[in-house]
């Protein structure tokens, strides 16, 4: 099922905001994974780590000009 809470992805460490992912019970707690397809509004983890790699060097070189 899609996650309706937001999360950190339990294979890669990335956030999962809300319908981007999946859920699953385990042990009583609710763990939360990208998608392994991308389908409509879902990430995969690849596709989660470019973006934040992305951000990552865009801050850097904003500060940098600073």
């Amino acid at each position: 099922m899609r996650n309706k809470f937001e999360g950190v992805c339990y294979l890669c460490n990335l956030a999962v905001k809300i319908g981007e992912g999946h859920f699953q019970k385990q042990r009583g707690k609710f763990l939360v994974k990208h998608a392994l397809y991308t389908s409509a509004g879902a990430k995969t983890c690849e596709e989660a780590r470019s973006e934040s790699v992305k951000l990552t060097k865009l801050v850097n070189f904003y500060q940098t000009k600073e």
